[in-house]
């Protein structure tokens, strides 16, 4: 089957109404510069091998579909009309670029990750635009993401190393689930969120969740099983 052996010079430009089908980069050439995707509401396009844009990401209308695969972006991200990503728990977003990375927005349906990392130089921020599933791990290596007001659920592992940390608000929801364990760290001056729940069923850590920072719980804080240290 054809593939696309794309580099950083490349711009790709997806401009057609409906669903497209699948993109498929070639080995060792599955990074391109920016993309573009306008492909109107309900419209869809497919990757079939992991993707790395380099630069700007755009997303006017159509989702992206992640189809368990990678999607890496280091640039600006932008997305408005019906503009969406569309993941389950076996694809992953890597966001390392630099300085306010933009709003990443999920589709209702497919509002799930298998891992997600954040690794922003310079004060790097990217803010959420719908509610996020975690399944796998969330590393929080540079940089803030933002919860504006969404609500995330993390059933994987949280890992926060070096300056990452969650940008809370009153009215976001963290929430540990399933497997749900790690270092939760909110960002100097948002350290307060919605609701907290903790309802793990890791038997290795018993579910452990450590504060990396002050955390003020406006709404519910729900302590169904393991353990906040």
């Amino acid at each position: 089957s054809g593939n696309i052996a794309g580099n950083s010079q490349t711009d790709i430009t997806i401009g057609r109404s409906g669903s497209i089908g699948t993109l498929s980069f070639a080995s060792g050439s599955s990074t391109i510069g920016n993309l573009n995707v306008n492909i109107g509401s309900g419209g869809d396009i497919t990757l079939r091998s992991s993707l790395d844009v380099s630069g700007d990401l755009t997303a006017s209308n159509g989702s992206i579909v992640l189809n368990g695969n990678t999607l890496t972006l280091g640039g600006a991200i932008s997305f408005s009309g019906s503009g969406n990503i569309n993941s389950n728990a076996n694809g992953g977003i890597v966001i390392n670029g630099s300085g306010n990375a933009g709003t990443i927005v999920f589709s209702s349906n497919g509002n799930a990750v298998g891992d997600l990392t954040i690794d922003l130089s310079s004060g790097g921020n990217v803010s959420l635009g719908g509610d996020l599933t975690v399944a796998g791990t969330l590393s929080l290596t540079s940089g803030t993401l933002s919860l504006n007001g969404y609500n995330l659920d993390i059933s994987g592992t949280l890992s926060a190393s070096g300056s990452g940390s969650i940008s809370g608000n009153s009215g976001s929801d963290i929430s540990f689930t399933g497997a749900g364990s790690g270092t939760l760290t909110l960002t100097a001056g948002s350290q307060t969120i919605g609701g907290l729940t903790l309802n793990t069923t890791n038997s290795n850590s018993s579910g452990s969740v450590m504060l990396g920072s002050n955390v003020t719980v406006s709404g519910t804080l729900s302590l169904t099983a393991g353990t906040i240290s």
